[in-house]
Parts: C-alpha cells; sequence; structure tokens
C-alpha cells in the first residue's frame, strides 16, 4: 500500500527538481520547503533552528555548480566554496539535525553521475558529491541496526536550470545545451524518488539514459 501523509522536509524547491518534487509530493504528503530566502542553507546558525522532528523523510536535493566548468584555476573561490557548503555542508548538517531529533525515519539525497568520471572542469561539484555520497556510506554503516535508512538517488544528466545556472555559457550554448546532449527529464528522476520514498530501499539507485 502507497505511504501517504507523511512529513517530508526537501531542500531546494525554487526550481528544477525540487520545484518538482514540492509539486508532486504534496499532493499525498505535509512538505517543508527549506529555501531561500527563509533559509539560507550556506549559513549553520540558520540551519540551525530547524526543526525537523516528528518528520517522515528528509529530501536533500539542493546542489549547484555555480561558476564551474571553467577548470579550478579560473574557478572564482566564493562560487566553489559555496559549492562545497550547499552541495556537502548543508546535507551533513541536515542529516544530524534529523537523527538527533527523530527515532526512524528516510534521508534521501541526490548526487550525480559526475562521480563516477574524474572529468576535469568540475572538481569541486564533483568532489562534493563524491564526498555526500562516501558520508551516505558511512550513514548506513553507523545506522545498520536503526530505525533509519540512507538513500543515494544518483542521476544523470537531468533537463533543468543546472547549466544557465552555471553562469558561465552563452545563451546560445543554453539554448541547445540538452539538445546536444543525452538527459533525463525531471518526471524521470521524481518517479524514482516516489519509489524510494515508498518501498523499504535503502541503497543507491542510479538513473540514467
Amino acid at each position: 500500500m502507497p505511504l501517504s501523509n507523511m512529513r517530508i522536509a526537501i531542500t531546494g524547491t525554487t526550481s528544477g527538481l525540487g520545484m518538482a518534487l514540492k509539486t508532486t509530493l504534496s499532493k499525498q504528503h505535509e512538505v517543508l520547503c527549506i529555501d531561500k530566502p527563509y533559509y539560507n542553507l550556506s549559513d549553520l546558525s540558520v540551519l540551525n533552528n530547524i526543526d525537523l522532528s516528528n518528520f517522515d523523510v528528509l529530501i536533500n536535493n539542493a546542489g549547484h555548480a555555480h561558476g564551474g566548468g571553467v577548470g579550478l584555476v579560473n574557478h572564482n573561490s566564493n562560487d566553489w566554496v559555496d559549492i562545497i557548503a550547499i552541495n556537502l555542508t548543508a546535507p551533513v548538517f541536515l542529516t544530524q539535525r534529523f537523527v538527533q531529533q527523530n527515532q526512524s525515519g528516510k534521508v534521501i539525497y541526490i548526487t550525480s553521475k559526475s562521480i563516477e568520471k574524474n572529468i576535469g572542469g568540475d572538481s569541486v561539484y564533483s568532489a562534493s558529491k563524491s564526498g555526500l555520497s562516501t558520508f551516505i556510506k558511512c550513514m548506513r554503516d553507523e545506522y545498520a541496526d536503526s530505525k533509519f535508512k540512507f538513500v543515494e538517488i544518483r542521476p544523470g544528466r537531468v533537463k533543468t536550470e543546472f547549466a544557465k545556472n552555471r553562469r558561465i555559457h552563452s545563451q546560445e550554448t543554453i539554448k541547445n545545451f540538452y539538445n546536444e546532449r543525452t538527459h533525463l527529464d525531471v518526471c524521470q528522476v521524481v518517479t524514482a524518488i516516489e519509489h524510494a520514498l515508498q518501498s523499504d530501499i535503502f541503497e543507491t539507485i542510479t538513473i540514467s539514459k
């Protein structure tokens, strides 16, 4: 039987995959959106005020690669510091809050297939997602005998505002970015996440074409 009326907290719901998740899951569940301007994921003092008690699920979706794709030497330091803060530090911190405030629950993380290929140009983004993937494995081991489950969703390229938000591409490149590359639709990733919510799965789910 599908589970309904769950309390689900989701980061990064203002666009792309997060917005699709919010739209879909709020039809059957109570959804808390952890987004700016109310929550700055780069500021742990702000995140420390988030109450995740009595939530069934935390979905760490927020992530970006601002300024990436240009190589480390040319990558603005403020941008890559924020990549690490959003992609790695915030999910770790929110996971800690979730397990501190609950006796059981499921944490779902959105990583990336980019961690499977060591390609230059997006080193910080790939490192942040790889670090998060390792953290998930550690959580599974640390809480193996508990009622917590940790699920990694590892999608390939998804058609969102990701390329545009890098702020390095021309309008023409952005226009053709997904036409020239194999990509997933957000609905495919949402479906995988819904499956993870409704099942006892606690592993890594890779989604690609």
